[in-house]
């Protein structure tokens, strides 16, 4: 994410921060139902109001910038050119995301995982996630071979496996010793060298 310029962006920037900070703390001690806007802002110092005028919801607190992050990789996968290689773009897309996200702020990144994958509410929101990004380069893929993702199953094996190494290199970023970027490198260079990389209408 760009970092903030003006007076008035870093202050708005610090303010998010510190609503983060606390309703992560909040999601860990309590759950994410149970935390309500009012608290999250009373352990920030700040007013519900000024809650409202960052996050439209306790949601897009919880995910944080994940959310945009994968709008404009959304908007990369669009762009994508009939000329260019599918997996060479869809490995950048997904290693750029990521490693955007894990240089974000590592405390905050930590804590996001850790309640992405502890509390029930957001296990489930953090699969529905990877489940709408495996749909999306499952489509990329196949509109990239000329194949139907509905109707061929190669379109969903390398999409399931390639977020399979981006959620494994999210969640293993503290375990592994690795940045999130070395980790993904590894899992990719592994599927390229089962064949992941090559096109899947062509005979091997």
């Amino acid at each position: 994410m760009a970092e903030p310029t003006s007076r008035r962006e870093r202050k708005k920037a610090q303010t998010r921060r510190a609503l983060t900070k606390a309703a992560l703390d909040l999601f860990l001690e309590q759950g994410f139902e149970a935390t309500t806007v009012e608290e999250i802002a009373e352990a920030a110092d700040f007013h519900r109001a000024t809650f409202h005028r960052i996050f439209a919801s306790k949601e897009d607190v919880a995910m944080g910038d994940i959310l945009e992050l994968f709008a404009l990789a959304r908007e990369r996968f669009r762009e994508a050119l009939p000329t260019d290689d599918p997996w060479a773009v869809a490995r950048e897309v997904l290693t750029g995301t990521m490693t955007s996200f894990e240089e974000s702020d590592d405390e905050l990144v930590a804590a996001h995982v850790q309640v992405w994958t502890s509390d029930p509410a957001l296990q489930a929101r953090f699969t529905a996630m990877m489940l709408d990004w495996e749909h999306e380069i499952a489509r990329f893929f196949a509109k990239a071979w000329g194949l139907d993702p509905e109707s061929d199953i190669r379109c969903y094996v390398i999409a399931t496996a390639m977020i399979g190494v981006t959620r494994s290199a999210l969640l293993m970023r503290r375990a592994s010793g690795l940045t999130v970027r070395e980790t993904i490198d590894a899992g990719f260079d592994f599927l390229a060298a089962a064949g992941f990389d090559k096109n899947a209408t062509q005979d091997a």
